[in-house]
């Protein structure tokens, strides 16, 4: 089967993305808690139904799945499952992938591609739209043979890479509306808990992170009972707009008809090996903002 691909570049240039193992990640936020002596417990459970008022904030980051959205939006739907699974691995960078972020494309799936620690490992994400098809699991492992079976139509340096996959792990994908109520009283949320978001342009965790500087940063220069209200205000819009733009990618990169499919890919190929900034500059907003430059 032909694929198409296409590359996400800075218009800026490469040296402007900053590609990264999420587990370093999750060290640096570590050492940096602990560092201001924050106290961090892992396997813990907490089955109260009564919040005490003794702290003076709670915030939930309880994830997609969030007992927190759910009491503070009762009457609002719990997830569904948008009829993707996504699976997700980290191998030896035997192809010696290049510094971008690669996105290929064929019928019903899609890969996305790019390369960590120094370019020694390589993540893949592969994607396939999967309507009414097997139960949508929270997380399972999967066996590498079996990807490699439903992947089979990705040749090339694709194909070498999957051969490299010793552990892959499956995802059903799931999708919530923006709650009405982000917070009450001393409780907000942030991250998943406030916008699990499907994969189509990785932001997740970025999100998550801009939830949280701008919470810090309200929580420093106003009273409890106006922090929600001035989160809101400054996250709503631009999560908005990159739920829209979630959305458009979804279609994008899982186009039905043939023909259309193809027409559409290979404009976007054309694009960019010819007007490369011109593909890159609808999403200037997301990639070019600056969280840290905001006037709060």
């Amino acid at each position: 089967k032909r694929l198409l691909q296409f590359e996400q570049r800075s218009a800026l240039g490469n040296k402007n993305f900053r590609l990264m193992h999420r587990a370093d990640l999750i060290d640096i936020l570590l050492e940096a808690a602990e560092s201001n002596k924050v106290s961090i417990k892992l396997g813990c459970s907490a089955d109260a139904s009564l919040l005490s008022d003794q702290y003076s904030i709670v915030i939930a980051a309880d994830g997609v799945h969030s007992k927190t959205r759910n009491f503070l939006n009762p009457s609002q739907r719990k997830n569904s499952d948008v009829g993707y699974f996504a699976w997700r691995a980290i191998v030896p960078n035997t192809i010696n992938h290049h510094d971008g972020v690669r996105v290929t494309v064929a019928p019903n799936k899609h890969v996305v591609s790019y390369p960590i620690r120094d370019r020694k490992k390589l993540n893949l994400v592969l994607i396939q739209e999967c309507k009414n098809e097997g139960v949508f699991e929270w997380s399972l492992e999967e066996s590498p043979d079996q990807v490699r079976r439903i992947f089979s139509d990705f040749g090339g340096d694709l194909g070498e890479a999957f051969c490299e996959i010793k552990k892959v792990n499956r995802w059903g994908l799931s999708s919530h509306n923006i709650p009405t109520n982000w917070g009450k009283d001393n409780i907000v949320l942030i991250g998943d808990a406030l916008h699990p978001m499907l994969p189509f342009l990785a932001q997740g965790a970025n999100f998550a992170l801009e939830d949280a500087f701008v919470l810090a940063k309200l929580i420093d220069l106003y009273t409890m009972e106006e922090v929600t209200d001035k989160y809101v205000q400054i996250r709503k819009p631009r999560l908005l707009r990159l739920m829209k733009q979630i959305k458009k990618n979804a279609w994008n990169f899982h186009l039905k008809r043939g023909f259309f499919r193809a027409c559409a890919h290979r404009g976007l190929v054309l694009l960019d090996k010819t007007l490369p900034q011109s593909a890159e500059r609808p999403f200037r907003w997301l990639y070019s903002h600056d969280i840290t430059k905001l006037n709060i």
